[in-house]
């Protein structure tokens, strides 16, 4: 008896939500274990858990692009593989990412899907890993031990660069930028280390512009590290002997808000003198930046402040239309022309450059849109809204609140909105229990939303109608189905009954029974407390039947719905069952009965069906290129009931070349079964090749043994009579 076994590849299956069989985290192969937006080619290790119950096999791990991280450089998807992992057990692997540019700090999830097997299923689960990116923002400031004064040269410099983040910082690459009224003897330098918080100072050498205007300028600095730049500035001083200068402290837009298209907006100005010598005025001219113009649709605003003694600051209000401005921060730049009284009363003027920054706060208009879908009553319903903000201003922390409403309940809480952007939408979805008391009226259901602008909060109240249906009992919403749809009759076989909820609504204390007069299964009743709409539940079941065919199998179902009335469904699931075929070779004999290299060879095998099952129509083909075949290579069996023994035969010739030895002969049978589906299976018959020496000994201890070789060749001559008579008798039917 021969076993055969048959290996089928698996097909992978996707688990049921909810079963969890993996968990992982991950870290930045990295010195300093982090990466930024824009980097390229960084390491990220991943390592993933198995947490299952039992040994899954041929498991494999594909990552994939994840937005905002991908994968770099792989010309193919990269698989890890391993063969076995057993509960507990970890694996990890090593990827080179690349991060998008622009994005924010904060933990991304990478997708990574993963194929296995368990019990001969296959399986495949997506792993989320958190994968942490990180953010680099700088401050700087400019020391000079000396004033600086126009004209000077070989002025120390101290820069000081302040890392704000949590994460520390490497190789920081400083570019300074040459401009009036700076220009740096050196515009590169190299900041090898920043911790996390902390600071750094490096000094460069400078020269001040012999025609510098005294005041306070802003310089441009570009900070490289990781792949990206930032730039900032960073504020100086240019003053000269007399030490006349001042700064602008205060400047304000006078109302809360303020928006495009504006007239009239009020904005208040504070100046401290901070000179030697007594002020008897200043000019102030501000230069408006583009969207604004003053009441008249100019661009500048001129003013005089005269003195209010020694130390009191000078104020002034004046007033701006606004144009096409977006929400942010608008630089105005000021010049200051300072007129002091001198020596014998001399007046003397120095002019000075500043600037101040107000911010345009837009305006932030939310509301709320919903779909009027009716709503069912005794059910959990989806309802869905947008938050709008038609505004020009983003708002930020939104929160969502539904106010209490007799007769709903709400199930789900909407979690929070970290910004909505002028002109953008949020949806929204809602998960609220109706109850019957409501069923054939309208509701109305409050929302209150809170919200932080980018001046203060906000709070606004809105309001979602609907109407709620008549209570419908719905008919037929259970579908049983029954899988595989064949099995073998003879044996147990397993099957599995799948009950699917079709209809909107809740099912429970659903009862299943199973009857067949032709069929017994392990277990005839299944119950389930709840069958949620949509859900699938898959019963395992052992089915055994002792005849071929079509199997009739008789269901009945009843369950509670939601207005706790019993219901009930009845109907029929149907079965074929083919007969079991197990075909093996019994005995073989073979002619001569020693056969060696160039001789002619009949082989005769006897074969018996150990089934219940009958293979109608057997026909067994000779499948061997290695001995050449006398006569036809197909014979006809016919029809071979269980324990019915059959045999055919066939004749081949053994090369010359042949050596001695053990071989088997490949044999194809083909049948159909009780279904008339046709089945094909090879089996294998073994005989032996021996040297001429051991066959001619074997031959003289048989002194009849010529007699066989006379036997062989008359059915030789038979065999091929019998293929000319088939010849003869296909030619007469054409």
């Amino acid at each position: 008896m021969f076993l055969i076994l048959i290996i089928v590849s698996p097909v992978f299956l996707s688990l049921t939500p909810g079963i969890v069989k993996f968990s992982g985290y991950s870290y930045w192969d990295t010195q300093s274990q982090v990466a930024y937006p824009g980097q390229k080619n960084i390491p990220l290790t991943i390592v993933i858990t198995y947490i299952g119950t039992n040994p899954i096999y041929n498991v494999t791990f594909v990552p994939v692009n994840s937005s905002p991280l991908f994968l770099y450089n792989y010309s193919t998807q990269p698989e890890f593989k391993t063969a076995e992992m057993t509960p507990g057990e970890n694996f990890s692997f090593t990827l080179q990412m690349e991060v998008s540019k622009g994005i924010s700090g904060g933990t991304y999830d990478l997708k990574v899907y993963t194929y296995f097997v368990n019990d001969s299923i296959g399986y495949v689960e997506t792993v989320q890993i958190a994968v942490k990116v990180s953010t680099i923002s700088f401050s700087v400031s400019a020391e000079s031990q000396t004033p600086l004064y126009p004209g000077e040269k070989d002025v120390p410099i101290t820069m000081l660069i302040s890392n704000l983040e949590g994460d520390e910082v490497n190789n920081l690459t400083v570019y300074l930028t040459s401009t009036y009224p700076i220009r740096f003897y050196k515009n590169e330098f190299n900041v090898t280390n920043i911790p996390p918080f902390g600071t750094s100072q490096f000094t460069v050498l400078a020269s001040v512009y012999s025609n510098t205007t005294l005041g306070y300028y802003q310089m441009p600095i570009t900070l490289s590290y990781s792949g990206n730049n930032y730039s900032t500035t960073y504020e100086v001083l240019i003053s000269n002997n007399l030490t006349v200068f001042g700064k602008i402290v205060n400047a304000n837009f006078e109302q809360s808000s303020v928006g495009p298209y504006e007239d009239h907006i009020p904005v208040s100005l504070v100046i401290d003198y901070l000179g030697g010598p007594t002020l008897s005025y200043v000019n102030v001219n501000v230069f408006l930046p583009e969207g604004f113009t003053n009441v008249s649709g100019g661009d500048t605003i001129t003013l005089t402040l005269t003195s209010q003694g020694q130390g009191v600051p000078l104020q002034a209000e004046f007033f701006v239309n606004t144009g096409n401005v977006t929400p942010g921060y608008f630089t105005f730049p000021v010049s200051l022309n300072w007129y002091v009284i001198e020596g014998e009363g001399e007046v003397q003027s120095i002019t000075q450059s500043s600037y101040f920054s107000l911010f345009v706060t837009g305006t932030a208009t939310l509301n709320i849109s919903g779909d009027p879908q009716p709503l069912e009553p005794l059910t959990v319903n989806q309802i869905t809204f947008y938050v709008n903000n038609r505004g020009d201003s983003p708002v930020y922390n939104v929160t969502i609140t539904p106010q209490p409403v007799q007769g709903i309940s709400f199930i789900t809480q909407l979690p929070e909105i970290s910004e909505i952007p002028p002109g953008k939408s949020v949806l929204e979805n809602l998960s609220v229990y109706v109850s019957s008391e409501l069923s054939q009226q309208p509701v109305e259901i409050p929302i209150v939303i809170t919200y932080n602008t980018l001046t203060g909060q906000g709070e606004s109240e809105f309001s979602l109608g609907y109407y709620v249906e008549p209570i419908i009992v719905q008919t037929n919403p259970v579908v049983i189905s029954l899988s595989p749809f064949q099995i073998t009759s003879g044996v147990i076989s397993s099957a599995y009954v799948t009950v699917e909820n079709n209809g909107s609504q809740v099912l429970k204390s659903v009862s299943i029974q199973l009857s067949s007069q032709e069929t017994s299964f392990n277990s005839t009743v299944f119950s389930l407390d709840v069958l949620n709409p949509g859900q699938k539940v898959v019963i395992p079941l052992t089915v055994y039947t002792s005849i071929e065919g079509s199997v009739i199998i008789q269901y009945a179902i009843s369950f509670y719905n939601i207005y706790d009335q019993i219901q009930q469904e009845s109907g029929t699931l149907s079965l074929l069952s083919a007969g079991l075929i197990n075909i093996s070779i019994s005995s073989v004999s073979v002619l001569p009965s020693t056969p060696t290299p160039g001789s002619l060879v009949s082989l005769t095998a006897t074969i018996v069906n150990y089934g219940t099952g009958v293979a109608q129509g057997l026909l067994a083909t000779y499948n061997s290129t290695q001995f050449p075949i006398v006569g036809g290579n197909t014979y006809y069996v016919g029809n071979l009931g269980p324990d019915s023994p059959s045999t055919f035969t066939f004749a081949f010739t053994l090369l010359n070349s042949t050596q001695p030895g053990t071989y088997r002969i490949p044999v194809i049978l083909k049948f159909t079964n009780s279904l008339d589906q046709v089945k094909e299976e090879e089996i294998y018959i073994p005989f032996t090749v021996y040297s001429p020496a051991v066959s001619s000994n074997v031959h003289a201890n048989q002194p009849h043994s010529h007699y066989h070789y006379f036997f062989l060749l008359i059915l030789l001559i038979v065999i091929i009579a019998i293929i000319a008579v088939a010849v003869f008798l296909m030619r007469r039917r054409k």
